[in-house]
C-alpha cells in the first residue's frame, strides 16, 4: 500500500475500502470531463475537494481500476476514455508544466555589432564585454559586475 491513500478510499481494520460518498464525487467528476466540461468546472460540480492538478492526475490514476491493494472504482472503459480526453485536450501543451510551446525570439546581435563597430580595432568580444558593462551599471555609479566579481 502507498503511503498516501488516494481519493476516494479510506483505510478501515488495515484494509482500504471505497469511501461511498467520494465515489460518488469521482464518478460525477469522471462523467462530468468526459461530457466535456473543463477541469476546474467538473471539480466544482461533482463536488471534488482538490486541487485541479490532483484532479487531472486522478484522471489518469491507475489505482481506480484497482490493485492488490485497492478495490476497483472505475471501469477500464471509463479510465480509458478519460486518459485519452486528457491527452488530446493538452496535445499543444508541452513538458511537465503544461505550458504551451513558445517559439525562441531571434537575437539581433547585427544591430549592436553595427552600431558599436565604429571604434577602431575591436573584436565582437571587446564590444559584449563593453555591452555588459554597461549593462551592469547602476544609476549611483556601482557596477553590477565588479560586485559580483568581489568588487565594491
Amino acid at each position: 500500500m502507498s503511503a498516501r491513500i488516494p481519493y476516494g478510499y479510506k483505510i478501515v481494520n488495515g484494509q482500504a475500502e471505497p469511501d461511498s460518498e467520494q465515489v460518488k464525487k469521482i464518478q460525477c467528476f469522471f462523467d462530468c470531463y468526459l461530457e466535456g466540461y473543463s477541469l476546474r468546472k467538473a471539480t466544482v460540480v461533482a463536488g471534488v475537494e482538490r486541487s485541479w492538478m490532483s484532479c487531472r492526475n486522478m484522471l489518469v490514476n491507475p489505482v481506480y481500476l484497482g490493485t492488490e491493494d485497492y478495490p476497483p472504482i472505475l471501469t477500464p472503459e471509463q479510465m480509458e476514455r478519460a486518459a485519452g480526453e486528457v491527452k488530446r485536450r493538452g496535445a499543444h501543451l508541452t513538458g511537465k508544466t503544461g505550458r504551451p510551446v513558445r517559439k525562441p525570439v531571434p537575437i539581433q546581435t547585427e544591430f549592436f555589432y553595427h552600431k558599436e563597430a565604429d571604434r577602431e580595432g575591436e573584436t565582437p568580444a571587446d564590444i559584449s564585454a563593453r555591452m555588459y558593462r554597461s549593462i551592469c551599471s547602476l544609476s549611483d555609479g556601482r557596477n553590477i559586475a565588479d560586485k559580483q566579481n568581489g568588487g565594491r
